[in-house]
């Protein structure tokens, strides 16, 4: 086995120009799993999966597949899984190979197919949640970051407006400023030389430094998005002063970051959080059917949005989840039902694999908010 690479990026996995087939197989994992069981699991999935390359496919190579497998999982951290994983997928043709630690469950899958199989990864980036955290009181900001299912505070430079009297210096109009837990979610400010309207400019104006600084240091990746924490009130303020709100989630956390046990409610928080996420999710992009619709930009046609899939002329194919067609796309572009390799193979996959290699969006939503099992907005008028 020569020349292997391992991919990070599934985009940059599909456009690699490598030819299948490809086994691909996902693994379940149940919290504190033993290494024992998750090793014994893997095995017995790569080896359905090869004898379905052998006897489907009649590949000879079928040792490759197997070591670039265990080279790669006996050479990374996939064992040192932590609760928060909940399933692990493998995708390789024997040359190249592409690993990912999940946190969406998924039943043991093994398959053999002429494309990858991508369908629990794509519904595992879908239901990616990083983002940063930014909590903020009248006077102190603590910025998180919640990556790959682990939350952390960041521990910002020294010319980061940490405080309000850091940002201001000598500009502070209203005096030294303290802020404290008092209880229900309340919080008390106390200082001297100071008044109401004094102390509402600096507010606002320790804001805008932070929201300039935020957006400057933070706001460069618009899929990880920034959540507000904080008292109501402050977070109104935020918003009023915030100069590019595209760069902020919609979604807020109504946390007082003052309280000793602030860390543990964000992540009791965060579970809630995500079903909120899921739910916006399918409704907002159910808006977007109906917005394709009326442009007519949709179609259910599934033979016209392959050969839009193949040419790039899918803006977004939008599948049901759980669903099934016999099938695969061949090179020229035709659909084979009926081969062995066929009946093995999800037709729907093979989209999903076409429409994210030619530039295109794959959204899985359930099954039942579809009218189609698939259907797609274009990128040109039906």
């Amino acid at each position: 086995m020569q020349n292997t690479k391992q991919y990070v990026s599934l985009t940059e996995f599909l456009r690699a120009p490598q030819d299948g087939p490809f086994v691909s197989i996902y693994m379940g994992i149940e919290p504190n799993q033993p290494v024992e069981k998750s090793t014994i699991t893997l095995k017995n999935l790569v080896k359905h999966a090869l004898e379905v390359l052998e006897t489907t496919w009649h590949v000879e190579n079928v040792e490759d597949y197997r070591k670039i497998i265990e080279e790669t999982l006996d050479s990374s951290s996939l064992w040192d899984l932590n609760n928060d994983i909940k399933s692990l997928g493998v995708i390789t043709n024997g040359k190249i190979i592409f690993t990912r630690e999940m946190s969406v469950d998924t039943k043991d899958i093994a398959m053999a197919t002429s494309l990858p199989f991508i369908l629990p990864i794509l519904l595992d980036y879908q239901s990616n949640f990083d983002s940063y955290l930014l909590g903020i009181s009248y006077d102190k900001i603590r910025l998180y970051d919640f990556s790959d299912r682990h939350l952390e505070e960041l521990d910002l430079p020294e010319d980061a407006p940490t405080t309000l009297q850091k940002a201001l210096g000598d500009d502070v109009r209203g005096g030294e400023t303290n802020s404290v837990s008092v209880g229900n979610g309340k919080v008390s400010v106390h200082g001297h030389n100071d008044t109401s309207a004094e102390k509402e400019i600096d507010h606002k104006r320790y804001y805008q430094v932070v929201d300039k600084y935020i957006v400057e240091n933070f706001g460069g990746d618009l899929e990880k998005p920034v959540i507000l924490m904080g008292l109501p009130q402050n977070m109104t303020l935020f918003k009023e002063v915030n100069k590019q709100p595209n760069h902020f989630s919609k979604f807020e956390l109504d946390l007082n970051p003052t309280e000793l046990d602030y860390d543990q409610k964000i992540k009791d928080r965060i579970e809630k959080f995500k079903q909120e996420r899921t739910d916006s999710f399918v409704q907002d992009n159910l808006g977007e059917i109906d917005k394709a619709r009326g442009a007519k930009l949709l179609s259910t046609d599934l033979n016209q949005i392959i050969t839009a899939a193949l040419h790039g002329q899918v803006d977004t194919v939008y599948l049901g989840q759980g669903e099934r067609i016999n099938g695969r796309i061949m090179q020229n572009e035709t659909i084979d039902t009926t081969s062995p390799q066929a009946i093995h193979n999800n037709l729907l996959s093979d989209l999903a694999d076409v429409t994210v290699t030619n530039g295109g969006n794959v959204k899985i939503l359930p099954s039942d908010k579809l009218d189609e099992v698939v259907v797609a907005k274009l990128r040109y008028t039906v």
